[in-house]
């Protein structure tokens, strides 16, 4: 009887060690992935940034001046030719809404603004992103939080100042996802 429990606990061991090693190996091989995907992407990542501050922009074109934000979703789908999710983030102010080149990709781009803190929002063509497996993604360069989903042709971004933590970036990824 004694040999039996041994054996069990032995297995019992055995199965736990390889649960361990499978999820440590999972956990390391969505790292590298990560690392590849954000290195494909950082000229894009980059010019994301850079729109957070206007930099790099050429002849935007501006959305109408309209603070609903389903209506600005719809002049700026009708523009781009594809899917752009309505921009309602709780207590956020929009403070401009236009039409940018973002690297080589023709985005729109919303900038809001809550509390002295600005993020922007971008909807990019996917094709524009080298992202095959995710629905959802973030990422953080140059101290910069950007989370964002693939949604009908579009990658929608969120592009947050360097106060701003991954969690938060995620948090108003989610609440734009919802709409």
């Amino acid at each position: 009887m004694k040999n039996r429990r041994t054996a069990s606990l032995v297995v019992m061991l055995i199965i736990s060690i390889g649960a361990a090693s499978m999820y440590i190996n999972h956990l390391q091989h969505e790292a590298e992935e990560r690392e590849e995907y954000l290195e494909a992407n950082r000229p894009l990542l980059l010019a994301m940034i850079d729109s957070l501050y206007n930099r790099g922009d050429q002849n935007p074109q501006a959305v109408a001046d309209n603070s609903d934000a389903r209506a600005l979703s719809k002049e700026m789908s009708k523009r781009l030719g594809r899917d752009v999710p309505p921009v309602k983030l709780a207590g956020w102010k929009i403070e401009n809404v236009a039409i940018v080149k973002v690297n080589t990709a023709e985005a729109g781009r919303w900038q809001l603004s809550k509390d002295g803190k600005r993020v922007t929002v971008l909807s990019l063509p996917a094709s524009a992103f080298n992202i095959e497996d995710y629905e959802d993604y973030d990422f953080r360069l140059e101290n910069h939080a950007i989370a964002g989903f693939l949604r009908h042709g579009s990658i929608n971004c969120v592009v947050c100042e360097p106060s701003f933590s991954d969690a938060e970036a995620i948090r108003l990824r989610d609440e734009l996802k919802r709409g």
